[in-house]
């Protein structure tokens, strides 16, 4: 009677964490952002983001034997630890900007951390909310005294980064609000069986300066039509918003990015 007792306390238990599991919570942006006058400006890597290598994604493996590399540097006396130092101990393969803006996707390669014309005029095309991602391919340098790991291949660092407006669009409730939104708009309307289906959606659209939903879009669907579906038609009915303002005070358009399984889910 205990064991069958005790059995059901774990099912009940079991059912509410699993009910909690299902709920959306927006988290608002997640990216390391600049402002579009500190980008525009830039010529360098470094003038975008000043700790873009220790900023980079990477996995754990490559990013062990990079420090690793670097720290072995400092203490043979080749240089000053802890200043950046990866530029003394790393090659440039290729360095690729890409720009986000509207489901349309931007991008050029260059061949070191000076950004070429291409590269500077695909970044000018940036919005307030766009994703910029900059995909760097190194190699060590074959003069160092120290030899990394030889079985490190395709040494590649990611970074991502957005451009904000001075003041953010804003929903009734702020993150919350979107959060309560999209939970009795969308959740409430899908069963539990598909609900791993709808946090793989994520959903794209403008906020514009009158405060109105615009250019709404799935960069990823959910892979179920139906799912998509009520995503887009709620994104479609969500009530105004306050629109975001730049520098100046004025109003601006800026792009909203909401990843349903959160940044980091599946990573």
């Amino acid at each position: 009677m205990k064991n069958i007792l005790f059995l059901l306390v774990c099912i009940i238990i079991c059912s509410k964490v699993n009910a909690q599991n299902q709920r959306f919570e927006y988290e608002g942006y997640n990216y390391i952002h600049i402002t579009k006058e500190e980008l525009n400006k830039a010529n360098t890597l470094s003038q975008i983001l000043p700790s873009f290598w220790r900023d980079l994604s990477m996995d754990r493996e490559k990013r062990k034997s990079l420090e690793d590399t670097r720290k072995l540097y400092y203490a043979l006396g080749c240089e000053t630890y802890p200043n950046n130092g990866y530029d003394l101990i790393t090659n440039y393969v290729s360095v690729e900007v890409k720009v986000f803006n509207h489901n349309k996707e931007y991008s050029s390669k260059g061949s070191n951390d000076t950004l070429n014309k291409e590269q500077k005029e695909i970044l000018t095309m940036a919005e307030y909310g766009s994703e910029i991602e900059i995909n760097i391919y190194y190699m060590y340098k074959p003069s160092l005294a120290i030899k990394p790991q030889k079985n490190i291949k395709d040494l590649r660092g990611l970074l991502k980064i957005s451009i904000l407006p001075n003041q953010l669009a804003e929903f009734t409730g702020s993150n919350k609000g979107i959060t309560n939104y999209f939970n009795e708009h969308v959740i409430n309307k899908i069963p539990k069986k598909d609900m791993d289906h709808f946090f793989k959606a994520v959903l794209n659209f403008s906020i514009d300066e009158e405060g109105r939903t615009k250019d709404i879009y799935l960069s990823e669907s959910s892979s179920k039509a139906y799912i998509d579906k009520i995503i887009i038609e709620a994104a479609a009915k969500i009530p105004t918003w306050k629109p975001a303002k730049d520098e100046k005070g004025n109003k601006v358009k800026q792009i909203i990015k909401i990843p349903f399984g959160g940044y980091n889910r599946g990573c």
